[in-house]
């Protein structure tokens, strides 16, 4: 995207105009008859903006209280993406139909309703939805799970009896008082048998809830610092003036980027090298996609604005090789290629500039990019 590239504005390069626009898509609504359950269960599945426009795998986000969570969830994580902070991710959120009886692991006599169906609701999730989202999707072999209150209890239970479901876990103001502190009982019999190579991340937080569970809540942490595999990376958040109810947004944020803080690759304010920046960017995501098990390539934003920095700086053919890298990785992003046809343009190589320019007009019209006005007149200029 055209721009006037100075000092004070390069940061903003991160972000394409187009991925700053408000997405106000409405997920796709999935209607599975159950045969785990027993009944019909609805699933929110809300894929990424730039989902349809190529053939990325994504990792995937599955919450419960679905229709309640779904729609700031999508917003962090739409934000975080953009900021670099994670990359672009599946949200799948699973409506309730009988939340105390899905989300609780014990029965409990003296609790109105039924409750101890949560290695049920365990068996939908690993037998019915994810293969089922796995086939319908692109989906990477990276999984997070997010639940709220009896949700957050769900999270632990699930921890603590299949711990390989799911590579992170989100555990929000967690019902930890349950059946007598059933999870202090599950987890120390988990934190005994588990090989201590063992490998998750797990982010807890409460806010200001009581005394009852606050002080549960530190329990837990002990218990959960002083047992836990070498490999587990735990964090336990308390966030002050939130109650059980608004907690649940600031946690989602915080823990995403938690989970995703490996993916966050720090560009300094003051470097002046940006070649060897991108060097040490490919490298950064070549030992992140070891770790993790598929590849990761330099974010999108990331190379443009290394790109532009060259460009900044005078170093035009350097700019332009390290954003004809970008165009390899995302050739169905339009801004690409109007960021590699500026490139071409102050190189003084308008054919070049004007095919960019003309393939970035082309899959802007396919993508209904707000930004097609722009791409055309940039081609057009070419002319």
């Amino acid at each position: 995207m055209r721009r006037i590239v100075t000092a004070a504005v390069l940061l903003m390069l991160a972000a394409s105009l187009s991925a700053q626009t408000v997405d106000t898509r409405e997920p796709e609504v999935l209607r599975m008859d159950s045969k785990i359950m027993g009944e019909p269960r609805m699933v929110l599945v809300r894929t990424p903006p730039s989902y349809k426009a190529g053939d990325r795998r994504y990792p995937v986000i599955y919450l419960t209280d679905g229709d309640a969570h779904l729609g700031h969830t999508a917003a962090s994580v739409d934000f975080l993406a953009r900021e670099g902070r994670m990359p672009q991710a599946i949200i799948v959120a699973v409506v309730n139909t009988d939340r105390q009886r899905d989300l609780t692991p014990t029965k409990v006599k003296d609790r109105a309703g039924e409750t101890g169906g949560a290695d049920k609701f365990l068996d939908f999730f690993e037998k019915e939805l994810i293969p089922t989202i796995d086939a319908r999707y692109r989906t990477q072999n990276f999984r997070v799970f997010g639940g709220h209150s009896l949700g957050g209890l769900f999270a632990l239970h699930g921890l603590f009896t299949r711990p390989k479901l799911f590579d992170a876990w989100i555990s929000v103001s967690p019902s930890l008082p349950w059946d007598n502190r059933y999870l202090f009982r599950r987890g120390g019999e988990f934190f005994t048998k588990v090989d201590r190579n063992f490998t998750t991340t797990l982010v807890v937080t409460v806010g200001d809830e009581g005394e009852l569970l606050r002080v549960a809540f530190e329990d837990f942490r002990t218990l959960v610092r002083t047992r836990k595999p070498r490999g587990m990376d735990a964090q336990f958040i308390h966030f002050p003036d939130e109650d059980h109810g608004s907690l649940v947004m600031p946690s989602h944020y915080a823990a995403l980027r938690k989970v995703f803080a490996p993916w966050h690759f720090t560009v300094p304010d003051d470097s002046s090298d940006a070649k060897r920046d991108h060097a040490r960017a490919v490298e950064h995501y070549a030992k992140l996609s070891t770790r993790v098990g598929y590849t990761i390539p330099v974010p999108e934003n990331l190379t443009n604005v290394l790109g532009y920095r060259l460009l900044q700086a005078n170093r035009t053919s350097e700019a332009i090789e390290i954003l004809r890298t970008n165009v390899a990785l995302f050739p169905n992003s339009a801004n690409v290629h109007d960021s590699l046809g500026e490139a071409y343009e102050k190189a003084g190589q308008r054919d070049l500039a004007r095919a960019s320019y003309e393939q970035a007009s082309k899959i802007g019209a396919e993508t209904n990019d707000p930004n097609l006005p722009i791409f055309k007149r940039n081609a057009e200029r070419m002319k």
